[in-house]
């Protein structure tokens, strides 16, 4: 214990404070302990290793064939098919601009695999032009609806696809108006008149004469101008199949599973009417030139 006498030097006042005193208790001394020896060294691998994150594994883009990585990879959950964002960006943005849809993966149509299609997690990685979203947008409402000009009122309405493809009859669907007119023709029809008989000899004539064919899910004409006559229709959300040859129609993918496509059409072309008998032996050959 040490005491200090507590008087302060250079002080103004002429009292000095002597009877005061501050009492500075001094610390327990420390004793000295002997440091065991280590035998063993510590490895930095042990301590970061569980903070190390895991290697990133490359993937062969299916286009280009080059190895990309995430976020640059991207696979379509439903094939498992991987692709790099610049490839996917470019093959995405054609098919828009064909206004082609669904999308299939390129993979999958080149293996006749028709049913694994881009969605919505995949168009948004690809950063597409404002144009070619606001067409995709289009085509997403169009492969469950079709639009509809009224004849009468000339209002433009969204109409249910397969309700539309599947009368010969349209009505509109505004109360005020419920103009019916036959799809085929456009020619008016009374609500007294029983039966329609669809006849435009000159359309008839012509489409004869072209050699069209019209699609039997959504009826618009198509032409083919080279190539196979196993036509698919372009027009947006239609998804039918059909021989350019007779007319009939091969398959529906919206009905259907594309698994299926290719034993419908071995199915067709093994009985089409346009088409002598094809031998077993040759079924597996290109028979629809």
């Amino acid at each position: 214990m040490v005491v200090v006498p507590a008087s302060y030097a250079g002080s103004s006042s002429s009292e000095s404070i002597s009877s005061t005193e501050v009492v500075i208790s001094q610390p327990p001394r420390l004793e000295s302990f002997p440091i065991p020896e280590c035998n063993w060294k510590l490895d930095l691998r042990d301590v970061f290793e569980p903070f190390t994150l895991p290697e990133a594994i490359e993937k062969e883009c299916g286009v280009c064939g080059d190895q990309v990585v995430e976020p640059e990879a991207i696979s379509v959950p439903t094939c498992a098919h991987t692709y790099c964002k610049g490839c996917l960006h470019t093959y995405s943005t054609m098919k828009i601009r064909e206004r082609q849809y669904p999308i299939n993966c390129p993979t999958c149509v080149t293996t006749g695999n028709t049913g694994n299609y881009f969605e919505n997690d995949i168009f948004s990685q690809l950063d597409l032009p404002q144009r070619e979203t606001e067409i995709l947008a289009e085509l997403q409402v169009l492969l469950h609806s079709r639009i509809l000009n009224c004849l009468k009122c000339r209002q433009t309405m969204h109409v249910d696809r397969q309700d539309y493809v599947t009368s010969t009859i349209v009505t509109c669907p505004l109360e005020r108006c419920r103009y019916r007119w036959c799809r085929e023709c456009d020619k008016g029809i009374g609500l007294a008149d029983k039966e329609h008989h669809c006849k435009n000899k000159k359309l008839d004539r012509l489409v004869w004469r072209k050699g069209w064919r019209y699609c039997p899910g959504c009826h618009i004409l198509v032409q083919k101008v080279s190539g196979c006559n196993h036509i698919t229709c372009r027009a947006p959300g239609c998804r039918v199949h059909f021989c350019y040859k007779c007319g009939d129609m091969i398959c529906d993918l919206s009905v259907t599973h594309s698994a299926d496509l290719s034993m419908a059409i071995t199915t067709h072309y093994s009985h089409c009417r346009q088409y002598p008998l094809i031998s077993r032996h040759t079924l597996n050959r290109c028979s629809i030139q």
